[in-house]
């Protein structure tokens, strides 16, 4: 157990929660994850999506190509994911999960 779930009087840790994207994060698997970043990219005018330096490539080392500040390349990336996850939970509040066991006949 770590310490700060010591300090907080917790038994067992949170779970780790996905933070997004870093510098470091490889492009061709990061857009394999979260398709609805291409939109980012796109709207830098980056070939990212389909370029075959992609599976190498880090959103780091992109950003420096086109010119693009890291951080706010990092923060629409974040921010496209949010709005990813958003459409996905009311898409699954829209459409709840029916019960598959068929109820039984009198």
């Amino acid at each position: 157990m770590s310490a700060v779930a010591k300090a907080a009087g917790r038994s067992t840790p949170r779970p780790r929660r996905s933070r997004g994207p870093t510098a470091a994060t490889v492009i061709e698997g990061f857009l394999a994850a979260h398709p609805a970043a291409v939109t980012v990219f796109m709207a830098h005018h980056m070939q990212c999506p389909g370029c075959v330096m992609a599976q190498f490539d880090t959103i780091a080392e992109a950003a420096l190509v086109y010119g693009i500040p890291v951080p706010l390349l990092l923060a629409e990336l974040d921010a496209a994911l949010a709005a990813e996850r958003l459409a996905a939970e009311r898409r699954a509040a829209a459409h709840p999960p029916t019960d598959p066991t068929p109820e039984p006949q009198p």
